[in-house]
């Protein structure tokens, strides 16, 4: 049965269980927020450093480390999107791997149960 749940446009919002996912949410905010944060920085870096001895080469080095900060960015990204996805499958392995145990327990509760039927009549 097709479960409407898997598509891709959903797994931003709608977790395994069918439960909204708050914490996608508040990582998509934090991180649209520190981008605004850089990109102010960047615009008022010269404004910052006016009274330096040295103004340009300050806000150089400024506007340096935020471009190496944004290009390691994508690399922190593709690690952490490969920790959800790890632990996803791994969820969805213990679920399956659950249900066989938890069908076995309810097989040999049913037969004690019947054995113990039997007994008394």
């Amino acid at each position: 049965m097709w479960d409407d749940r898997r598509l891709p446009m959903y797994k931003t919002y709608v977790d395994d269980d069918g439960r909204p996912s708050w914490d996608r949410l508040v990582g998509l905010v934090v991180g649209v927020v520190g981008l605004a944060i850089l990109i102010v920085v960047w615009v008022k870096a010269p404004d910052a450093y006016r009274h330096a001895k040295d103004p340009a080469s300050a806000t150089a080095m400024t506007r340096t480390g935020i471009a190496t900060a944004g290009a390691g960015l994508p690399a922190l990204l593709g690690v952490m999107a490969s920790l959800a996805e790890i632990r996803r499958q791994n969820m969805r392995t213990w679920k399956s791997d659950r249900r066989p145990h938890e069908r076995e327990l309810a097989a040999r509760l049913a037969e004690h149960y019947s054995a113990a039927a039997s007994l008394i009549d």
